[in-house]
């Protein structure tokens, strides 16, 4: 979906923010990141908020190399928010 898409290229902009590297430079020197729960993320597949919030925390749980999939519980999320999610590979 043309959402999917979005959130793939937000990841690819996220890098690329001096700000967004030093941050993840300094959580790999504390004690190892075991999981993200994200909370209150909105709906996804309507908010382009969401979306860079969803890209961010992708973002971050990749180049932390975490390895449990990213929870992620908001009441707003509906079915469609649910398919963007697994194809990430999240619950």
């Amino acid at each position: 979906t043309a959402c999917i898409n979005t959130i793939s290229s937000l990841r690819r902009v996220f890098v690329e923010y001096d700000f967004f590297r030093k941050m993840v430079e300094e959580l790999k020197k504390r004690p190892v990141i075991q999981s993200i729960v994200a909370l209150g993320i909105g709906c996804i597949h309507h908010s382009l908020v969401s979306q860079y919030q969803y890209a961010c925390i992708l973002e971050i749980h990749s180049l932390l190399q975490i390895s449990k999939p990213i929870e992620i519980f908001d009441p707003a999320m509906d079915y469609m928010d649910a398919k963007i999610v697994s194809h990430f590979g999240n619950t």
